[in-house]
């Protein structure tokens, strides 16, 4: 009973919950740089899971959620700004951006499914 509670709130991600002002990431690298990146952010608490392929992480509130430092870490993996608040949220991308190639893509088919642009527009990609 005690493990099961424990991987389940390492699963609910518990362990940075109890600063909820903090902008929760979930990153996704490759397994050898997880360590890499958790520690190239100063200020921020996380922990590996997947062989260090996915790093939750939080920051010290700031500006823009810590999303220049994070990306800037992650590189050509992937970063998810999971948890911010409701101003920060309406300003900063919460998904990574994406190449210029595969954003113009990503506008192609969005529009081929939704010529008229009322399903969820700009949810994940500004104006897409």
């Amino acid at each position: 009973a005690g493990s099961r509670a424990a991987w389940q709130a390492i699963r609910d991600v518990h362990p940075l919950c109890d600063q909820p002002d903090r902008p929760l990431w979930r990153i996704s690298v490759a397994p050898s740089r997880g360590g890499e990146v958790l520690t190239a952010i100063p200020g921020a608490r996380g922990f590996l899971d997947w062989a260090g392929g996915l790093v939750w992480l939080d920051l010290p509130p700031a500006d823009d959620a810590g999303a220049a430092q994070v990306r800037s870490a992650v590189g050509d993996g992937h970063a998810t700004l999971f948890r911010a608040s409701a101003q920060l949220r309406a300003t900063v991308a919460s998904f990574q951006p994406q190449p210029e190639a595969l954003a113009a893509l990503t506008a192609r088919v969005k529009h081929a499914f939704d010529p008229k642009g009322i399903l969820n527009l700009g949810r994940m990609y500004s104006g897409v």
